[in-house]
């Protein structure tokens, strides 16, 4: 999750128009998938409501933005490089990939303070990706259904990313 976020920064807008980064930043809502009725049950998807998920994606998009900066921010203020802090971050996921430099008794206590305040900014974050699709007047399961019958679509796709370049 911290990688995507980290490396997200890199990303050109005209990238964060991508269907798997839209898909991306919906999974950001922490939906539990038991919550979710079957998108089959009701995957009929109308045009306001389109609008009204591609709208969501664009303030997503502008939310995810400020959070990327501010946890950028929180890496250095540990005194870490962004791409340390990756190198880091996938040592401890996979310690079969050690990076070229060893990782220090200092720099694991940074990334720790920095992941720390990393976690604190993704839940201080939460409640605006929620007051996103209900400002919209979607329902989060809703929002859910809806990305999940646009990802399986490249049509519905294609007008997500008009409305959101709009």
């Amino acid at each position: 999750m911290l990688r995507f976020i980290i490396l997200g920064g890199c990303v050109s807008i005209g990238m964060m128009l991508s269907p798997v980064v839209v898909q991306a930043q919906a999974r950001q809502l922490e939906i539990a998938p038991e919550a979710l009725p079957s998108a089959t049950a009701n995957s009929q998807i109308t045009p306001l409501e389109l609008n009204q998920f591609s709208q969501v994606i664009k303030q997503l998009q502008a939310l995810e933005i400020k959070n990327q900066k501010k946890m950028t921010d929180a890496i250095k203020a540990e005194g870490l490089k962004p791409e340390r802090f990756v190198e880091i971050e996938d040592s401890i996921r996979d310690p079969a990939s050690q990076p070229e430099n060893p990782i220090t008794a200092e720099e694991k206590e940074k990334y720790i303070k920095a992941a720390t305040r990393l976690q604190e900014i993704w839940q201080e974050a939460q409640p605006k990706r929620e007051k996103a699709v209900t400002t919209q007047g979607l329902t989060l399961q809703r929002f859910a259904q809806i990305n999940q019958v646009v990802s399986q679509d490249p049509a519905l796709q294609k007008q997500v990313q008009q409305i959101v370049g709009q």
